[in-house]
């Protein structure tokens, strides 16, 4: 090895550490994937409830959120394929997919306990803890993020007639925003 090479190397290992070494970057593409697929189903549930859409459209947001576990799959095998799935980002997956089931089996599962609305919300805080669990690794715009995703429970609770439109801005201005967030930062 020359000596420029192993100039190279060395600056190399050197934005690895420099990188390693600072607040934990994931990747935005999914919390924004999954900010938008939260914010359509929500909204269009409060559509339903006022009456001005069908049920029918209901149909929409399954479609939505196929698409966003499609979209996460598709992202990470690509990123693994690259090698360029970061810790923070498989991580962040992981934490993701157990929310994801718990979230399911609170919704669908249990629907006789968490009835109406509830149901709803309890997605919006099974998928805070992803988000805050990125934010305590580190990073604070995951944890506003969390925070007004988690926010926004409380604010629906007590706007009654809007609860759909408030929880869809938690997942818009919490997890989308978060998302953002994350792409702005990228180096």
């Amino acid at each position: 090895m020359d000596t420029s090479e192993a100039n190279e190397r060395l600056e190399m290992v050197d934005r690895i550490l420099s990188h390693a070494a600072g607040t934990p970057r994931p990747s935005g593409a999914l919390f924004i994937v999954w900010g938008v697929e939260g914010a359509i189903g929500t909204v269009l549930i409060q559509l339903v409830n006022a009456g001005r859409i069908a049920p029918s459209w209901m149909w929409l947001a399954g479609a939505v959120a196929v698409a966003a576990i499609a979209y996460t799959i598709f992202w990470v095998r690509r990123c693994r394929g690259r090698g360029r799935l970061s810790v923070v980002d498989a991580a962040f997956v992981r934490v993701l997919y157990v929310a994801l089931l718990a979230a399911f089996v609170g919704s669908d599962g249990a629907f006789n306990i968490f009835t109406g609305w509830s149901a709803g919300a309890i997605w919006s805080v099974c998928l805070a803890i992803p988000l805050l669990f990125v934010g305590w690794l580190g990073n604070r715009s995951a944890t506003v993020g969390g925070a007004i995703l988690l926010a926004s429970v409380v604010v629906a609770n007590f706007t009654p007639h809007a609860i759909g439109y408030v929880l869809a801005a938690g997942w818009i201005l919490g997890y989308a925003g978060a998302g953002l967030a994350f792409e702005l930062q990228r180096d």
